[in-house]
């Protein structure tokens, strides 16, 4: 699949012990920004990593309100 995550090499895995941090950055409305922690507490539910919002751990999330879809993992 076009895009996919290398999961061979576990230098780029999260870890499993350690919270992932993210952060809502810009402007969102408040339901955009219900919908963004929604998701992140169904993945965290739903697999075997945890993310807290403004957590204290790096590499983070950072969740911008932009013009395309991308993703820049922060260390």
């Amino acid at each position: 699949r076009l895009g996919a995550p290398d999961t061979s090499n576990p230098d780029k895995k999260w870890p499993l012990n350690q919270v992932i941090s993210f952060q809502i950055v810009g402007t969102f409305s408040a339901e955009n920004n219900q919908k963004i922690r929604d998701g992140f507490k169904f993945w965290t539910y739903n697999t075997c990593l945890t993310y807290q919002e403004n957590g204290p751990t790096t590499p983070l999330i950072r969740v911008v309100n932009g013009s395309s879809c991308s993703s820049n993992i922060v260390r």
